[in-house]
């Protein structure tokens, strides 16, 4: 069993760093337009998401 999760841990990589960064990309478009409490809930589903695929510490994005 660990080594299947190992493999799907490792295609999946690719597709968690692709999806964390549009997480990213969404924080900051909803904290431009205001919508701050928007915002700061996607950034708690972004830490959940990376805590779960723990493939790579986060980015560090600018505010």
């Amino acid at each position: 069993m660990a080594k299947i999760t190992a493999a799907r841990e490792a295609r999946a990589a690719p597709l968690d760093d692709i999806y964390l960064t549009a997480l990213d990309v969404y924080g900051a478009e909803l904290t431009k337009a205001g919508r701050i409490k928007e915002a700061s809930q996607i950034r708690v589903l972004r830490e959940s998401t990376w805590q779960s695929s723990k493939s790579a510490p986060p980015p560090v994005t600018s505010p």
